[in-house]
């Protein structure tokens, strides 16, 4: 008796333990980051989607302003590629911790609380929903800390790389 009590409670443990770990992403979840090149041509223009299931889906835009020799000026047909679903509840819990429903829907200029503003930037746009509730925020990377060092807000510029690092954007951008 005390034998079967044992297994049972190994089963139990380790059956509690292994739902713990599975990772909840809710089904209407879709992140959307989109970039946009400075003035320079410096970066490249184009839209990721995530959805729960992990499912990635790039496009790029062309760009009319480089020489047709470069992959840039040409635009993409959607590519289609997957990540780990942990790897999408990892990126849900970033946009929780910026509180990203709490940020402003726009930093560009003084108005939208930018310390010091810079021309000429790339930007980005940064998109969630999730749990029937959406927001999208438009970053423009001249909005900068005060000592020009970096986008602001930080934390944000932080999540739009954390997007790219999660997809390996390298991957599409060659």
């Amino acid at each position: 008796m005390a034998k079967a009590t044992s297994i049972l409670i190994a089963i139990l443990f380790f059956t509690g333990w292994t739902s713990q770990t599975q990772t909840s992403v809710p089904p209407d979840t879709v992140i959307t980051l989109e970039r946009i090149a400075d003035a320079f041509n410096n970066g490249t223009d184009y839209r990721l989607t995530i959805t729960s299931d992990g499912t990635v889906v790039f496009k790029r835009f062309a760009n009319h302003f480089v020489d047709i020799s470069d992959p840039r000026a040409r635009a993409s047909e959607p590519i289609q590629g997957k990540i780990p679903i942990e790897k999408v509840a990892v990126l849900i819990a970033e946009f929780e911790r910026i509180k990203f429903f709490s940020l402003k829907d726009r930093y560009a200029k003084a108005e939208d609380g930018c310390p010091s503003e810079w021309t000429d930037a790339g930007g980005a746009e940064v998109s969630l929903t999730i749990n029937g509730k959406s927001k999208t925020i438009a970053h423009y990377h001249g909005c900068r800390e005060e000592n020009f060092a970096s986008p602001y807000p930080t934390d944000l510029t932080k999540l739009e790389l954390k997007i790219d690092e999660f997809v390996n954007i390298q991957q599409w951008l060659k």
